[in-house]
């Protein structure tokens, strides 16, 4: 009985290891994470879009089920592992192909941030792995850092590669130092052990897939690869090309691609300001579409306090969407607006920032910046909206407690949950006897009575908020009653609402931003603001569609469209018959109508 109860007892007070993380199912991988819930459901969505991007790109689907682990810390990762019975030391990030599991982390022990982005080159390796049967690992880890390396996806689709700044200085230093890579020793290394001894080779091998797609080659050789293998022959059949040809391509390839990313990294590592302008500078001259490079100089000259100049580098990041630093670069952008008090530019750069923000890990910070604007905007019922999207993003409320104070008293919405029929943010209020009361978004409609029948448009004041309420400021206060359609293009669009009949221009309250990034279009029958060439200078003018002007629409900040806020649903007819006025030129204005044609009365109707 004596022996019993001392088992019993030393049974009992085993050391028990208690695991907190949750389980997370994506279409073909499981994700364990002791992260806050909001936060992993942002890495399930951006893995889903990495594995759908590269699907969509470059025909990779994935075609094995992974186990992924993410925590906040190595040592975290370590313990989420040992806790799972995985016995194997937490570096960075890793791929074990026999586990099918991938682990990866937010933070370094020593403080140096990872992300979630680390996770996608070890995403590619399985997808590589899985596709290409006993590839040498110079293939499987040269085309997986292609793959996920230095990349973002926005919009469902994987920006453009870029260098890999630490990889590339390593290279640039070994090749500055005597060091000669060459494609035939690549193709020798078939063996891991060979592989890993050779100290650049991941980096060679990683320029070699990056050179492939620089010169629209790669999917042709993944192509040959697929149905030759993996000799040095194959490569030089794709290319038409001896080896000594594909070295020397290479090589000047490498000494502007990757050592474009080298002098970042140098700058990166720079303490100074000047030394650091001095090597995103030379980033910049050898390659000079480098989005980071011209972003990096932006961030510096912020820093320093000079609008000028980094408005100068961010504009050139901002002439091209696609790439990996645009929004970030809006972003930045709008915080100059902001500390000038042109807060109407902040807002439209803001809202541009969050349209590239799906996958974005901090993309609570941008809704507390729109938040502010439409506060600073005296626009209450948007800055309601938008600290509450603070609230419901915000996975480090630890971090952010001032400013989810003030976000919880703006709003008083003191908790936000999911609902577990819709997935969309329930909040809990607490009411405040002096807080405005916030009207739920809807569709008035407004008639005008013109001198040749009656237009009825529908507005749509949840898509285009500070534009509806903008143009009922202006039907409300009568200001369109007696204004005339100045310019009608036959077969392109009807404009008025600023004019009077004897061609006097009326005085306007101030601009408003451009919500032409709303998702509406400027197709037949829209209504949408006319502007002048600052995409945020609507007032009270606006156009309505003869027919879908596609070029009227939003592509990007470079080039930011008109704003659709409404439609035609009654009267289509006159608008058509208007269209096809005869028109002449009036005071210096061309596309005059010769009869005027003038809106009688503005009014917000109810019904039709």
């Amino acid at each position: 009985m004596k022996k019993f109860i001392v088992l019993f007892l030393c049974f009992i007070f085993l050391p028990i290891s208690f695991v907190s993380a949750e389980n997370y199912e994506g279409s073909n991988f499981t994700l364990t994470t002791d992260l806050d819930s909001h936060y992993a459901k942002l890495i399930v969505e951006k893995i889903e879009a990495f594995y759908t991007a590269v699907g969509t790109d470059f025909s990779l689907s994935p075609c094995q089920p992974l186990h992924i682990y993410y925590s906040k810390t190595q040592a975290d990762t370590q313990k989420l592992l040992d806790d799972y019975g995985h016995k194997v030391k937490v570096d960075r990030a890793y791929f074990s192909q026999d586990a099918s599991s991938i682990y990866a982390h937010q933070y370094m022990d020593n403080g140096q941030p990872c992300d979630i982005d680390a996770v996608f080159p070890e995403i590619a390796q399985s997808i590589v792995a899985c596709h290409f049967k006993n590839c040498p690992p110079w293939f499987c880890q040269g085309l997986a850092s292609f793959l996920g390396e230095k990349r973002a996806v926005i919009r469902k689709q994987l920006t453009a590669v870029e260098p890999n700044p630490w990889r590339d200085q390593l290279l640039r230093d070994k090749i500055e130092t005597a060091a000669r890579p060459s494609v035939k020793r690549l193709f020798l290394t078939s063996s891991t052990e060979r592989f890993s001894s050779w100290d650049i080779g991941p980096h060679f091998a990683r320029a070699l897939f990056c050179w492939l797609d620089e010169t629209g080659n790669l999917k042709k050789y993944l192509e040959s690869v697929y149905s030759q293998g993996y000799e040095l022959s194959v490569l030089e059949k794709t290319l038409g090309k001896p080896t000594e040809k594909i070295n020397l391509e290479l090589m000047k390839f490498i000494k502007k691609f990757c050592y474009a990313g080298a002098f970042l990294q140098d700058g990166l590592d720079a303490n100074s300001p000047a030394q650091k302008e001095h090597y995103f500078m030379k980033a910049l001259e050898l390659k000079p579409n480098y989005s980071t490079a011209s972003f990096e100089l932006g961030k510096l000259f912020y820093s320093a306090g000079n609008y000028e100049k980094s408005r100068q580098y961010l504009s050139q990041v901002l002439s091209n969407p696609e790439c990996a630093s645009y929004r970030d670069a809006e972003e930045l952008t709008a915080d100059i607006c902001y500390n000038e008090k042109n807060y109407i530019s902040a807002l439209a750069h803001y809202l541009a920032a969050w349209e590239y923000s799906e996958y974005y890990d901090y993309k609570y910070r941008t809704a507390y910046k729109i938040a502010n604007c439409y506060y600073k905007l005296n626009d209450p019922n948007n800055a309601h909206q938008w600290y509450t999207k603070f609230l419901y993003y915000n996975w480090q409320p630890e971090k952010t407690k001032s400013q989810v104070e003030y976000a919880q008293k703006y709003t008083g919405v003191q908790k936000i949950t999911m609902q577990p029929s819709t997935g969309k943010p329930e909040t809990k209020t607490q009411a405040e006897p002096n807080k405005p009361q916030i009207a739920e978004p809807n569709n008035p409609k407004v008639r005008f009575q013109t001198t040749v029948g009656d237009i009825v448009i529908e507005l749509d004041a949840k898509a285009s908020p500070v534009t509806v309420k903008n143009f009922l400021r202006y039907v409300e206060e009568g200001f369109f009653d007696g204004t005339i359609f100045h310019r009608v293009i036959p077969d392109f669009m009807i404009q008025g609402g600023g004019f009077t009949a004897d061609m006097q221009q009326k005085q306007t309250h101030e601009p408003i931003i451009n919500e032409a990034s709303n998702g509406l279009k400027n197709n037949r029958g829209t209504i949408a603001m006319a502007r002048t060439s600052d995409p945020n200078s609507a007032t009270c003018q606006f156009f309505i569609n003869l027919k879908n002007n596609d070029f009227l629409n939003y592509a990007s900040s470079a080039s930011p469209g008109y704003a659709v806020f409404g439609k035609v649903v009654d009267g289509i007819d006159v608008v058509d018959k208007i269209g096809v006025t005869p028109t002449t030129t009036k005071n210096g204005m061309a596309d005059v109508p010769v009869a005027a044609v003038i809106i009688q009365s503005a009014k917000v109707i109810t019904g039709k």
